[in-house]
């Protein structure tokens, strides 16, 4: 059984254009394909685009990642460990930055799962917010034994990292008896000491 027991504190700082943490269809904000000599993003009315997240097309049910630039990523591993082809579609089951399946079924699921709850936290806690101050969220999910302390802080970093417009965090996470407890908070300034508790 992995027993993962750390504190692990980070704070980035990043320049990105503030938009919040969602994918972009699912939040209701949906955009659309625009595209350059550079490359393909999506583009929303009011001039913003999409940066750092995932996007799924309303027609195709496909996945698709915005990179920091805002173009969609092509042949290679996203942040959070997903392959993407030459179409910039996410291949399901497969990670790592050589574009082979080596994820099971379970950690594809898993990584899936802890994307899909931590947007859904983030998104309620900073919809109840209602301000751009620092926000606080946090949930619970199984944790097989498959997945390692490394895929857990990974996920973490790719999924906090992509709170735009609250660009500095602090997260904790700890596992036991097959339950991962995760409790982070993102900010547009330095995340206060006392919201780290």
């Amino acid at each position: 059984m992995m027993k993962i027991k750390k504190l692990i504190t980070f704070c980035l700082s990043a320049m990105l254009a503030a938009s919040s943490c969602s994918h972009a269809f699912a939040a209701g904000r949906p955009g659309t394909w625009a595209s350059n000599d550079k490359g393909w993003w999506i583009a929303y009315e009011d001039g913003s685009y999409l940066t750092n997240d995932w996007y799924q097309s309303p027609t195709s049910g496909l996945w698709y990642y915005m990179g920091a630039d805002g173009y969609m990523l092509t042949n290679t591993t996203t942040p959070d460990g997903y392959w993407v082809n030459a179409d910039g579609v996410w291949i399901e089951g497969s990670a790592g930055n050589t574009g082979s399946s080596t994820d099971s079924a379970t950690q594809s699921a898993w990584k899936n799962e802890f994307r899909t709850k931590w947007t859904a936290a983030y998104n309620d806690a900073a919809g109840n917010s209602g301000s751009a101050g620092p926000v606080r969220y946090g949930f619970t999910m199984a944790l097989p034994d498959e997945i390692s302390e490394q895929t857990v802080r990974q996920m973490c970093d790719a999924c906090a990292a992509s709170c735009q417009g609250r660009a500095y965090y602090w997260y904790h996470y700890s596992g036991e008896n097959g339950i991962l407890t995760i409790t982070a908070v993102n900010s547009t300034a330095a995340v206060p000491d006392e919201m780290k508790r």
